[in-house]
């Protein structure tokens, strides 16, 4: 079993955390169905959750429904509740959904398809109960995974796209200031046009007929 759970992502963790802190709170001494049902429906950021609240089956419903299939004991068993060999067959049934879909985790949508298939125990009754069906709840799981996919394929691909933009911006506030200081020395030509000409060939001769050279030396030539 720990070697699948490490597979597990961080919400399908999450989601068995919050499974053993339902069967605390109701006093229950085991981990049901019906207690990963509720860590389903609990962990928003899933996309389990997502699937039931889109057939129906909201948080609410969902505890309002297992508190009155599996109400809570008035007194507290002794020790941490433990999985009952129908919630560890739900876990194999998820890790055969992940395989059959070649993904490489085990996800909380995984865990909600291995759910459904385990049409025995309290949870299949509290989904019965809210008019989610096996087949609904397949269907809507495959189309929120294929949307999600196509989210994060769009998201990557804007952020592949950011770096080349930051490059142009940056390439084009270099041409900006590269065309300001042409224009600056533009205009400091045109305001003097004699600073911007080199000296004609009369002036040339007349600058070269008045130099002098030094006297001759042993270290210095004309």
């Amino acid at each position: 079993m720990s070697d699948k759970l490490d597979r597990f992502t961080k919400h399908a963790r999450q989601v068995l955390q919050i499974a053993q802190e339902e069967a605390m709170r109701l006093n229950h001494n085991y981990v049901g169905t019906e207690h990963l049902l509720l860590g389903l429906a609990k962990e928003e950021n899933g996309l389990a959750s997502k699937v039931l609240r889109e057939v129906g089956a909201t948080s609410a419903e969902v505890v309002r429904q297992v508190e009155r299939m599996a109400p809570r004991n008035p007194r507290s068993p002794f020790g941490k509740p433990t999985l009952t060999p129908r919630t560890k067959r739900v876990i194999e049934l998820a890790v055969e959904e992940a395989r059959q879909m070649g993904h490489a985790y085990i996800g909380t949508e995984h865990l909600l398809l291995g759910l459904v298939r385990e049409d025995e125990g309290i949870a299949a009754e509290v989904l019965r109960s809210l008019g989610a069906s096996v087949d609904k709840i397949r269907q809507q799981t495959t189309r929120t995974i294929l949307e999600n996919q196509l989210q994060e394929k769009s998201t990557k691909k804007r952020e592949s796209k950011t770096p080349l933009t930051d490059q142009a911006r940056r390439k084009s506030s270099a041409s900006s200031r590269f065309l300001a200081a042409a224009r600056r020395t533009t205009r400091r030509s045109s305001a003097n046009p004699a600073s911007a000409r080199p000296p004609s060939s009369r002036a040339w001769r007349s600058a070269s007929s008045t130099a002098t050279c030094p006297k001759p030396s042993s270290t210095s030539a004309c």
